[in-house]
C-alpha cells in the first residue's frame, strides 16, 4: 500500500485553515493549522470536517499558530460547535491540541512576582464572585466580559470526548489541557528545534516561536493590564478548579487579547505601486522584517512522513525561521528538501528573506488569501522566490483563490517564460498530492 501526504489550503478569505492528510491505504491521520475567520469556518471548512465524522476519523493533532483573528476565529467557532455536538455524530475528536495561550506565555516575561503577591492575589480571588469583583472595581469597561467567562466557567458544563474523557475547555479556558508534549508548557523552540513524533509514523518539528517572540507578546501585556489597574492579575498562575477565580484569571486575559488587538497588532498593507515594478528590482530590494508582536509568537512548523516534507510557516519571522533550520544543520550549500513550501504570513514582503529562500529547496509555494483587506501577497514577496527559484523549470505558485493583485501582475506571459515559473490554483476541495 502506498502512503501519501495530502494538503488542502481551505478557503479561509484573508487567513490561514490547512489541512494535512497522511496515511497509508484507508486509514488516515489529519493535522489542522488555523481556522481562518468565524465565516471561514461556517460557509466554507466546517463540511470537511463533518466529512471526517461521517467516516469515523478524528484530528490528530489541531495547531492554533498564534492569536490573530484571521488564524483563530475559525477555529474558536469550530471548537465550540463541535463541543455542542459531543454526543452527535458530528462530533470529531480531537487528540491534541497546540496553542500557546496567556498561561504558557508568562514564564517568558521580564516581570518577577514575589511569593507574597502571588499569596494576596490568590486569596482575593478565591471564587467566580470574588473574580467579577474584582474586575469591575478596577476595569468597569471589562466587567460585562468578566461575567460572560464567568457564567461559563461550570465545570459540569464542560464537554468531554478528548484524551480518554479529559475535559476539552473553550479555546479561552484557563483550564484547557493544551501542549501536553511540551509539559503543558509553551510550544517554543528554544535552541534546537524540538522533534515531535505524531500518530501514523509522521514527524514534525517546531521553528518557531523563540523565547524571544513569547517574551515580547507577554510584555505587551504586562504593559496593557499595569495601564488598566489589573496588575495583580499577573501575579496569578491560573491553578485550582475550573469555577475559581484564580483559574479564570488566564482566560480572561486570553479574552482580552482576542478583544483589543491593537498593542500587537501591525498590519502591513501590500504596495500598490510594486504591482508595475520588474520582478528583478523588486526581488533585490533590501529587506525589512515584519514587527508585529503576534507574528512573532506565531508556531512553524516542519512535517515530516514518508520521506514527505511540509514547511509550514504560519506568520513567522523569517530570521527565527532561519535560526531554527540553521540549528537542524541545514546552509545554502546543503538545503532543507521540502515538497512544498506554504508561504508565512499569507505572501507578506516582510515574512520571507532572500536568507530563508537560501535554506529552503523546494518548486512548490502555496500562498493562503483571498487578498482582502490587507492586499496579500506582495509582489515583492513572490518576485523574491521566483527570482531564487529562476534555474528550477518546475517552480509553481499555488493559490487558494484566483485573481489577487500580486498573482495578476505575475500572470505575464514573458515573465514566466523568462523566470520558469507558472501560476497554478487549489481551488475549494482540491488538494496538493505529494
Amino acid at each position: 500500500m502506498t502512503s501519501r501526504v495530502t494538503l488542502e489550503m481551505l478557503p479561509a478569505d484573508y487567513g490561514d485553515a490547512l489541512h494535512v492528510s497522511y496515511g497509508c491505504g484507508e486509514r488516515r491521520h489529519h493535522l489542522w493549522v488555523d481556522g481562518g475567520l468565524v465565516k471561514s469556518y461556517r460557509e466554507n471548512w466546517r463540511v470537511r470536517v463533518r466529512q471526517l465524522a461521517a467516516r469515523g476519523e478524528e484530528i490528530d493533532l489541531l495547531v492554533v499558530s498564534h492569536i490573530d483573528a484571521d488564524h483563530i476565529n475559525g477555529m474558536r467557532a469550530f471548537v465550540e460547535e463541535n463541543q455542542q455536538q459531543a454526543e452527535d455524530e458530528d462530533f470529531v475528536p480531537i487528540r491534541e491540541v497546540w496553542f500557546n495561550q496567556y498561561r504558557h506565555i508568562r514564564p517568558y516575561g521580564k516581570g518577577e512576582w514575589e511569593e507574597d503577591d502571588v499569596l494576596r492575589a490568590f486569596l482575593q480571588l478565591s471564587d467566580r464572585g470574588d473574580f467579577v469583583d474584582y474586575i469591575s472595581q478596577r476595569a468597569a469597561s471589562f466587567a460585562p466580559l468578566a461575567c460572560r467567562l464567568a457564567r461559563t466557567s461550570h465545570e459540569e458544563m464542560a464537554p468531554k470526548g478528548v484524551n480518554e474523557g479529559r475535559t476539552l475547555a473553550r479555546l479561552l479556558d484557563g483550564g484547557y489541557p493544551s501542549n501536553e508534549r511540551f509539559g503543558g508548557g509553551a510550544v517554543v523552540r528554544e535552541g534546537d528545534p524540538p522533534m515531535v513524533e505524531l500518530s501514523g509514523g509522521a514527524r514534525i518539528w517546531v521553528l518557531s516561536p523563540n523565547r524571544g517572540g513569547l517574551g515580547r507578546l507577554f510584555d505587551v501585556w504586562e504593559a496593557y493590564l499595569k495601564e488598566r489597574d489589573l496588575e495583580e492579575m499577573l501575579a496569578v498562575r491560573g491553578v485550582g478548579p475550573m469555577t475559581a477565580g484564580e483559574a479564570l484569571v488566564p482566560g480572561f486575559v486570553q479574552s482580552l487579547m482576542l478583544w483589543d488587538r491593537e498593542p500587537f497588532e501591525m498590519p502591513l498593507k501590500g504596495r500598490e505601486e510594486d504591482l508595475g515594478l520588474p520582478i528583478e528590482v523588486l526581488a533585490q530590494r533590501d529587506f525589512q522584517e515584519d514587527d508585529s508582536v503576534a507574528n512573532h509568537s506565531s508556531i512553524a512548523l516542519l512535517f515530516e512522513y514518508a520521506g514527505r516534507r511540509l514547511l509550514l510557516a504560519g506568520d513567522a519571522y523569517p530570521s527565527v525561521l532561519v535560526k531554527g533550520l540553521k540549528a537542524m544543520g541545514y546552509s545554502p550549500r546543503c538545503p532543507l528538501q521540502v515538497d512544498a513550501f506554504k508561504l508565512a504570513h499569507h505572501g507578506s514582503r516582510a515574512n520571507t528573506s532572500g536568507e530563508l529562500l537560501d535554506l529552503v529547496d523546494c518548486s512548490r509555494y502555496l500562498i493562503s488569501t483571498s487578498g482582502a483587506r490587507f492586499g496579500h501577497p506582495d509582489k515583492e514577496c513572490l518576485a523574491r522566490v521566483i527570482w531564487g527559484s529562476r534555474c528550477d523549470p518546475d517552480t509553481t505558485l499555488y493559490f487558494n483563490y484566483e485573481g489577487t493583485d500580486a498573482e495578476k501582475a505575475l500572470d505575464v506571459a514573458t515573465d514566466r517564460c523568462r523566470y520558469h515559473y507558472r501560476i497554478a490554483h487549489l481551488g475549494e476541495g482540491e488538494r496538493l498530492l505529494l
